[in-house]
């Protein structure tokens, strides 16, 4: 959809509330009262669309127990927790990004965790690397490769994946990021079980096998 700018004439008073509800939301002035219009004449803009997209991925993930789909009032964002089965139970906290750059979409996923523990950071640490070897044998097809950060004087570390560029469908969109996430965090169930690595190697093969009758949509 393309965009032009126009000049509108709009009473302080409208003005100052549209700012208010553009703060709440975390977005500018522009966006908010395009957002107000397109409501209020039916037209679905791209910022609706993936509002919808994020709302069905959290309703998809809500139905796993161990999964919290956390409050959040941006419309290009989703951020979930999940517990990692180690000693004291820890969290770790996901953000799904949707990002336009140059005219193309991205799904970027980040997954934090603030531990001082040394014998956690070491694990998550082997199981993102773990997930790039996996990945490279059963789901070549699966763009974005697993950069990892680890800061140990503030106590992170971050885990990031481009999970695809392109223009594909929301609604394909949808499903594919769906079972990636839930995949994901089947896996990391797995690997922090008493079954561990086997378990999770074998959670993202089964995840590729299925995938790959679609390969070509992640392309």
């Amino acid at each position: 959809m393309s965009r032009s700018m126009y000049s509108l004439i709009l009473s302080d008073r409208v003005v100052e509330a549209i700012d208010r509800e553009a703060y709440r939301q975390q977005c500018n002035r522009s966006r908010m009262i395009e957002r107000i219009l397109a409501e209020y004449v039916g037209v679905e803009t791209k910022e609706a669309q993936v509002r919808d997209m994020m709302e069905e991925i959290a309703r998809l993930l809500s139905v796993h127990d161990r999964i919290q789909v956390l409050p959040n009032r941006e419309t290009r964002s989703l951020v979930y927790q999940a517990p990692v089965r180690f000693k004291y139970n820890p969290t770790l906290r996901y953000r799904l990004e949707w990002q336009e750059v140059n005219g193309l979409h991205r799904a970027v996923l980040k997954i934090v965790s603030r531990t001082t523990s040394r014998p956690l950071a070491d694990a998550l640490e082997a199981f993102f690397l773990n997930m790039n070897r996996w990945e490279a044998e059963y789901a070549p097809f699966v763009q974005g490769k697993n950069r990892l950060f680890r800061n140990e004087g503030k106590g992170t570390i971050q885990f990031v994946k481009t999970l695809y560029t392109g223009s594909l469908a929301y609604d394909e969109m949808t499903r594919l990021l769906s079972r990636y996430l839930t995949m994901l965090n089947e896996a990391i169930e797995g690997y922090f079980s008493p079954a561990g690595e086997a378990k999770a190697r074998e959670v993202v093969r089964r995840w590729g096998e299925r995938e790959r009758k679609e390969a070509d949509q992640w392309k």
